[in-house]
C-alpha cells in the first residue's frame, strides 16, 4: 500500500525515484512481517514519509514526489522475518532482518545505487535510482491599468519583467527565447546581463538591437526558464510565456500642475511634456482617470495635439487625484502604452476654504461705548507668488479683506490673519471675508458666509440688596450677621465681585464668606461675628478697572445699621402661696402632682415669671411660649436640681428657694458670656414659704339623762390661713354643733387655702348605757333580707324599743338597705338614741353590648364571667342555642339571653338581638413595628373592601397629624407601646382590628433637610409587580442616610433591611425569594418617611 502527499501550485522540487526490493533466506523458509518505508530527506534535515509497502518481500516501486521544500536525498527503511524453523510455518517467529540507509544527491544528478543489509539469516537488498530537479514557472507582469490581466506584449523600447520562482541556486536560472513559429530546438539563450536569478528584464531592442527590432514588429516571441541540462537539452523547464512585439508610445518626461484658484473652483490644469514628437501616421490620445474611476476627461486617439515643446494640457479640473496614461496608434495599429513612463498620477489641490470667526468684547459697563469685534481668518491662498499663476501678489497687500455692507465695499485686515473693530456701540454687526484672490468664505451650501455678532452691554448695573440681617443673639453679643446679594454688571470668572466692608470706625472687616448661587445667578457676601454697629460696603465688578465710565460697575458706600436685642430681664412673683404646712396631720393625703411621697396641699405653691427682652419665640414655635423656662429648686445641701416646669408658671411648689433661667429663640440665657458662649448662668431666685401648721381643738357638753339629745361640740382651729370653713358629719357647717345624741362626731376644718384638719369628739350616754348592734346588709342588690340585732347594757332595765320604721321590737329583720334609728328608754325614764345604716350590694351586671349585626365571615365573641369561682352561667336563644360557659362565639341570627347566678344566689341577666348580613367586611392596616420618637408614622388602611365608615381609635397621648379613610399619620411624643385600632363598618355591622406600636429613640440623626418642601424627591420601585428581584431608586433634596425595611402586609417584623448613607441619590437592588403576595416597603430618612406597596408574583 502507498501513502504519499503531493503539494500543489507552490512546489519547488521534484523527486523521481524507482526502488527494487527483495527479502529472502537460504533455508527455504517463507518470509513474513515484511515492511519497506521510503522517506524524503529535506535540506534542513527533516524527513517526510512518502511510501510504505507491507507484506511484500519482492517488488519494484516507482514514484514522482513534489514538494515546496528543498529535497536533498532519500531514505530506505526495511525489515523482514521468516517463518519459525522449529515447527515449520507454525508462527512468524523466525530470524529477523533489518535495513536503514540514506542516499543524498544535488539537483539535476541521476543516481543509481545498490543496497544490502549484509545478513545471512534474513537478507534484504535491491537497488534505488533517483533524481532531484527544480520545478520552474514563468509569469509576465500584471498590467498596471488592469490588475486582473498579465502583459502579452513585448514593447520595442520599454522593458518588461518576467518572473520565475525564487529560492533556487543561481545555476538553476537560465532564460531562453524563440519565435513562436520556430521549433523547440531553436530556443536561444538570453544574455545573462538581462536577468538576475528569478527576474528577466527585457525589451525588443534588448533581443534584436536598435537596427533590427522594427523588422520583427507584430511577431510573437516565446520565453521560458530552464535548468538541469543533458548536453544542451534542459530537463527542467518552465511553462512558456508568449509576447507580441509592439511599438512603444511616446513617454512622459515632465509635467506641471496649476492648482484650483479657490476651494470651490474647478480650474485646475495638468500640463504633460513627452519625450518625442509624433512620427508619420502616429496618433495620440490619453486616458484621464480620477480617484472615483471616472473617465470623463479622456482625450480619444487622434484628438491629442502636441505643441512645439511636445506638450499638451488637460484643463478645468477640480481638486482630486488623476492618473494620465498615454495611448496611441501608428497606421491604425495600437502602440504599447503599459510602460512606467506611459502612466503618471497627478494631484490637483485646492486651497483650504476661507474661514473666519468673530470674537467680541462687549461694552464694559452698562451704558458705555467701547465694544470690540475681532475678525480672525484662515485658509484661502497664502501671501506670495503662485509659480503657476500669472498674477502676482503685490508686497504690502493684505491677505484678507472684510465687508460690513454686504460686499459693497471691502477693507483690508490690519494684520495677516486678523482685524479688530473698536469703539463699537450696542448693535448687531454682519461681516463677510474674502482672500486676496477674491475667494469668499462660503457656507456649506455654497452661499456666501455672513457672520453676525451683537455687541452687548451688561443688562443692568451692579446692584446689591441685604437678604439677611441677623442681629447678635443677645445684648452685647458679637455674633451678628449681614448677608448681601450682589448681581448685575460683569462678575469675575468665578462669579465673584471685588468688595470692601468696614465698620463705623473704618476698620476693614475680614470675617466675610462669599457664596455663589448658580440657580439664581446671585453672588452673596456673608459678614459674620459682628456686634451691633453701622457697616459700609463698596462693591466693584470685573470690568471696573478696565472701564473708563465706572458708574455701572460699582456700588459705593452702601450702609446698614445692625441692631441687637434688649437685655433679658426676669421678674418673679408668688401667684399662689403654699396651702398647707408639710407637717399637717390631717388632709386628703393625695400625692398626685407630683407623685413624690409628699401630700399635694403642702406643695401647691405657684410662682409666676414676667420676662422681657431677648428674642422671644413667636407663633407655634416652642409650643406657643415666648421663652424656654428652666426652673430649679435648691436642695437641703445647697445644690440645685431641675424643677419639672417648662412655662412661665412653676407649680406644685413646696417650702424652699426656687430659681428661674430662661432661654430665648436664639438660645440665650441669663448669664455671663465669653466669646458669645455662656460661661456661667445667673438665674433669678425666689423664696417660697409655707404657712404654719393647721391644728384643731374641741370643747363639748355631754347629754342629760332626760333629754337624750342636748349635747354640743365647738371646734377651735389655729394655724393655716384663716378664715375657716367647717364640715361636720351631721351636715353642719358652723364651728359649734348642738342638740346632739350620744355618738362620735367628726369635723373637717378647711382654711382659706384649702388646707384642712379633721378630728372627732365623743358625746357620751349618761349612766354608762351602751347600745351595740349586729348589722347584716341585704344579700343581693335591692334585696330585703337585711337585719339589725341589738344588745343594750347599762342604765336601769327593763328597756323599751322604738324604731324609725315604727317597729317596737328589740331586733328587726327583712330589711332593705337604708338608714335606721333606734330609741331606747330605761325604767328610770332616761332616753338613748342609736343610728344604723344597711348598705345595698352592687348588682351583678351582664352587659351584652346591645343589638349587633355580623357581616359575611364574622363571629361575635362574648364573655360574661365574673370574679366568683362558684358562679353559674346560662345562655339561651330563640334559635335553640344554649351554653353553660361564660364565653361563647356566636354566628347565627337570633335573640340571645345570658344569665349569671352568683354563689350567693344573686341573679344578673341581659338580652340582645343578633342579625347577619351577606355583605363582605374587612378591617386591617399595616405599619412598621417600630416608630421613632417625635417622628411621623404612617398607617395604611389595608381593609378590602373599605368600610362605609372608617374610624381610628387612638390613645389621647398620641398626636394625629393627618387622617382619612385610607391612612392616618401619627406622631409619638413619648417612648413606650401604644395600641392602635381601626374600625370599619358596613351597614349595621363592624370589624375592629388592633396592633401595638413600639416607639423607640430615633437612630438616624436629622442633621439636614428642609421640612418646608418634600425631602424625598423620588421613591421608585421597578419593576412592580416583580418576581422578587427589583430595584429601588431614591433621590433626596440633600445628602442623608436612608433605611429601607420590607414588611409583609400584616407583619410585625421586617423580613429585609438595607441602610445606606453619604449620598443624595441611591440605587439599591433587592434579590429575594419571597413568597407571592403583597408587601410594604418603608423608606425612612432624616426628614420624611414614605411607604410603597409592592407585589411579588
Amino acid at each position: 500500500m502507498f501513502n504519499f502527499c503531493v503539494a500543489q501550485n507552490n512546489n519547488m522540487y521534484k523527486l523521481d525515484y524507482g526502488l527494487r526490493y527483495r527479502a529472502y533466506n537460504d533455508d527455504g523458509h517463507d518470509m513474513c512481517e515484511t515492511q519497506c518505508t521510503v522517506n524524503v530527506i529535506y535540506s534542513d534535515g527533516n524527513q517526510q514519509q512518502i511510501a510504505v509497502i507491507n507484506d511484500n518481500y519482492n517488488f519494484y516501486h516507482a514514484q514522482v514526489f513534489e514538494s515546496p521544500k528543498k529535497i536533498s536525498g532519500i531514505r530506505i527503511i526495511a525489515h523482514a522475518r521468516r517463518q519459525n524453523y522449529a515447527c515449520w510455518r507454525c508462527s512468524c517467529e523466525g530470524a529477523h532482518g533489518y535495513f536503514d540507509q540514506s542516499f543524498y544527491s544535488a539537483e539535476c544528478i541521476s543516481n543509481d545505487q545498490k543496497y544490502h543489509n549484509g545478513s545471512n539469516a534474513t537478507e534484504i537488498g535491491g537497488n534505488i535510482s533517483f533524481k532531484i530537479t527544480p520545478i520552474h514557472t514563468l509569469e509576465s507582469p500584471i498590467i498596471k491599468t488592469d490588475p486582473i490581466l498579465r502583459e502579452t506584449y513585448l514593447p520595442t523600447d520599454d522593458k518588461i519583467i518576467l518572473s520565475g520562482k525564487t529560492g533556487f541556486d543561481a545555476t538553476l536560472y537560465n532564460y531562453q527565447y524563440k519565435f513562436s513559429t520556430e521549433s523547440e530546438a531553436e530556443y536561444k539563450n538570453i544574455d545573462s546581463n538581462l536577468y538576475k536569478l528569478d527576474k528577466l528584464t527585457v525589451s525588443a531592442i534588448d533581443l534584436f538591437g536598435v537596427n533590427e527590432y522594427l523588422n520583427h514588429e507584430g511577431k510573437y516571441i516565446d520565453f521560458r526558464l530552464v535548468s538541469c541540462f543533458s548536453g544542451s537539452y534542459p530537463t527542467a523547464k518552465s511553462n512558456t510565456v508568449q509576447l507580441k512585439i509592439f511599438r512603444s508610445s511616446p513617454h512622459i518626461v515632465n509635467s506641471y500642475i496649476t492648482h484650483s484658484t479657490c476651494h470651490y473652483s474647478t480650474d485646475g490644469i495638468i500640463k504633460v511634456n513627452l519625450d518625442r514628437p509624433l512620427i508619420e501616421n502616429e496618433k495620440l490620445g490619453c486616458e484621464v482617470i480620477d480617484q472615483n474611476g471616472d473617465r470623463d476627461k479622456n482625450i480619444p486617439i487622434g484628438n491629442l495635439k502636441l505643441d512645439s515643446t511636445n506638450s499638451f494640457e488637460i484643463k478645468n479640473l477640480p481638486e482630486g487625484t488623476y492618473t494620465v496614461r498615454i495611448i496611441g496608434s501608428i497606421n491604425g495599429i495600437a502602440t504599447y502604452s503599459n510602460g512606467a513612463n506611459h502612466l503618471k498620477s497627478f494631484v490637483i489641490k485646492k486651497p483650504d476654504p476661507v474661514t473666519f470667526k468673530l470674537t467680541k468684547t462687549d461694552i464694559w459697563c452698562h451704558g458705555g461705548e467701547d465694544g470690540v469685534i475681532k475678525i480672525e481668518a484662515n485658509g484661502g491662498n497664502p501671501l506670495g507668488t503662485d509659480s503657476s499663476d500669472t498674477s502676482k501678489h503685490t508686497k504690502g497687500t493684505p491677505r484678507y479683506y472684510y465687508s460690513l455692507d454686504n460686499g459693497l465695499t471691502w477693507k483690508g485686515f490690519d494684520t495677516e490673519f486678523s482685524h479688530t473693530l473698536m469703539g463699537l456701540t450696542k448693535e448687531t454687526y454682519t461681516i463677510q471675508v474674502r482672500d486676496w484672490k477674491g475667494c469668499n468664505a462660503l457656507q456649506p451650501n455654497g452661499a456666501i458666509l455672513k457672520l453676525s455678532e451683537t455687541i452687548q452691554q451688561p443688562q443692568e448695573a451692579v446692584s446689591l440688596s441685604y437678604t439677611s440681617i441677623k442681629q447678635p443673639t443677645f445684648y452685647g453679643g458679637t455674633n451678628g450677621q449681614l448677608v448681601v446679594a450682589i448681581k448685575g454688571g460683569t462678575p469675575f470668572d468665578d462669579h465673584s465681585y471685588a468688595y470692601e466692608w468696614k465698620n463705623s470706625k473704618g476698620v476693614l472687616q475680614t470675617n466675610i464668606t462669599p457664596y455663589y448661587d448658580a440657580t439664581a445667578k446671585v453672588y452673596y457676601l456673608t459678614l459674620t461675628g459682628i456686634p451691633s454697629d453701622t457697616y459700609t460696603l463698596t462693591v466693584r465688578d470685573k470690568n471696573y478697572t478696565s472701564a473708563s465710565d465706572k458708574d455701572g460697575c460699582t456700588v459705593a458706600n452702601s450702609t446698614k445699621f445692625l441692631n441687637q436685642p434688649d437685655p433679658i430681664v426676669v421678674k418673679l412673683n408668688v401667684l399662689r402661696s403654699i396651702s398647707c404646712n408639710v407637717t399637717n396631720v390631717f388632709g386628703n393625703e393625695a400625692d398626685l402632682n407630683p407623685i413624690d411621697g409628699q401630700r399635694d396641699e403642702s406643695q401647691d405653691g405657684i410662682l409666676q415669671a414676667t420676662v422681657t427682652g431677648g428674642v422671644p419665640f413667636t407663633g407655634s414655635d416652642n409650643n406657643g411660649l415666648p421663652y424656654k423656662y428652666i426652673w430649679s429648686k435648691q436642695k437641703l445641701d445647697g445644690s440645685w436640681e431641675i424643677w419639672n416646669d417648662q412655662d412661665a408658671t412653676a407649680q406644685y411648689l413646696n417650702h424652699g428657694n426656687y430659681s428661674l433661667n430662661v432661654e430665648d429663640k436664639n438660645g440665650i440665657r441669663l448669664g455671663i458670656y465669653v466669646n458669645n458662649v455662656i460661661s456661667q448662668e445667673t438665674p433669678v431666685i425666689q423664696f417660697m414659704p409655707q404657712p404654719s401648721k393647721l391644728e384643731l381643738q374641741f370643747q363639748k357638753s355631754d347629754i342629760s339623762c332626760s333629754a337624750g339629745n342636748n349635747g354640743w361640740i365647738t371646734a377651735i382651729p389655729k394655724g393655716g390661713t384663716p378664715p375657716y370653713t367647717y364640715e361636720w358629719t351631721t351636715g353642719a357647717t358652723t364651728a359649734q354643733i348642738t342638740n346632739l345624741i350620744a355618738n362620735n362626731y367628726f369635723v373637717k376644718v378647711v382654711d382659706a387655702k384649702g388646707c384642712f384638719v379633721q378630728g372627732s369628739m365623743l358625746i357620751d350616754q349618761p349612766n354608762g348605757v351602751v347600745i351595740n348592734g349586729i348589722v347584716t346588709s341585704p344579700t343581693c342588690h335591692d334585696g330585703v333580707d337585711g337585719s339589725i340585732i341589738i344588745t343594750v347594757t347599762g342604765g336601769t332595765p327593763p328597756y323599751t324599743y322604738s324604731w324609725s320604721t315604727g317597729g317596737n321590737t328589740k331586733d328587726i329583720v327583712s330589711l332593705a338597705s337604708g338608714d335606721y334609728q333606734l330609741t331606747v328608754v330605761d325604767s328610770k325614764g332616761c332616753t338613748y338614741y342609736k343610728n344604723f345604716k344597711l348598705d345595698n350590694p352592687d348588682p351583678i351586671v351582664v352587659n351584652l353590648g346591645g343589638n349587633r349585626t355580623l357581616c359575611n365571615g364574622q363571629q361575635l365573641d362574648l364573655d360574661i364571667s365574673i370574679p366568683d369561682p362558684q358562679a353559674q352561667y346560662n345562655w339561651t336563644s330563640t334559635q335553640g342555642f344554649s351554653s353553660n360557659s361564660a364565653k361563647v362565639s356566636l354566628t347565627q341570627a337570633g335573640t340571645y339571653t345570658a344569665k349569671v347566678i352568683s354563689s350567693k344566689g344573686c341573679l344578673g341577666q341581659d338580652s340582645f338581638v343578633l342579625k347577619t348580613s351577606n355583605v363582605a367586611i374587612s378591617s386591617e392596616f399595616f405599619l412598621t413595628s417600630q416608630a421613632y420618637l417625635n417622628d411621623e408614622v404612617i398607617l395604611i388602611n389595608a381593609s378590602n373592601p373599605l368600610g362605609e365608615n372608617t374610624s381610628w381609635e387612638i390613645p389621647n397621648t398620641v398626636t394625629i397629624v393627618n387622617q382619612n379613610e385610607k391612612y392616618i399619620v401619627l406622631k409619638f411624643t413619648s417612648l413606650g407601646s401604644y395600641t392602635i385600632s381601626l374600625k370599619q363598618t358596613q351597614g349595621d355591622c363592624y370589624a375592629l382590628y388592633s396592633k401595638t406600636i413600639n416607639v423607640e429613640p430615633k437612630l438616624i440623626n436629622p442633621i439636614i433637610g428642609n421640612e418646608a418642601q418634600p425631602f424625598i424627591t423620588e421613591f421608585l420601585v421597578t419593576p412592580n409587580p416583580s418576581n422578587g428581584d427589583f430595584q429601588t431608586i431614591v433621590k433626596l433634596a440633600e445628602s442623608s442616610p436612608i433605611k429601607l425595611r420590607l414588611y409583609p402586609i400584616n407583619g410585625q417584623q421586617p423580613i429585609l433591611e438595607k441602610s445606606e448613607n453619604g449620598q443624595k441619590s441611591y440605587v439599591l437592588d433587592f434579590n429575594s425569594s419571597l413568597a407571592a403576595g403583597t408587601y410594604a416597603l418603608i423608606l425612612e430618612t432624616a426628614k420624611q418617611t414614605l411607604v410603597k406597596k409592592i407585589i411579588i408574583y
